[in-house]
């Protein structure tokens, strides 16, 4: 239940932040939710939930006209027509590239956060054990 609400979360957004232009938006709330919640279901849902942001975005900016859209984006960067599809597939791909960079920085705050007390405690206990040492 979690998984979908996660999902649910990331679509509305992403989609919010996307109907305003703020496509980075995407990478941090990627960030943000890998570093509060953790496992491989997240990161599927972080996926899923900006896939789904994305497509709805490009839909609700373009309406109906969404081929034709980006048939016109292609003939413009690759001097072809009938490439559409391929402008919104890597569009998707795109976001989710975005997403994973997030979710990857989330992961590592993460667990630098939680390794901190951890690695200072072993520095401490080791100076400790050289003066002992030396004395």
């Amino acid at each position: 239940m979690r998984v979908v609400i996660v999902a649910v979360a990331v679509a509305a957004l992403d989609a919010a932040a996307l109907l305003v232009g703020w496509w980075w938006v995407t990478a941090l709330v990627a960030a943000l939710v890998v570093y509060r919640f953790a496992g491989k279901r997240v990161l599927l849902a972080v996926l899923a939930g900006t896939a789904v942001a994305w497509g709805a975005s490009m839909v609700a900016q373009a309406g109906t006209r969404m081929s034709a859209v980006g048939d016109l984006v292609a003939a413009m960067a690759l001097n072809t027509r009938g490439l559409g599809w391929a402008v919104v597939g890597v569009s998707l791909v795109y976001a989710l590239l975005l997403a994973l960079a997030g979710s990857w920085v989330g992961g590592v705050v993460r667990r630098l956060r939680r390794s901190e007390p951890e690695a200072i405690a072993e520095q401490d206990e080791s100076v400790e054990a050289v003066e002992a040492q030396h004395v």
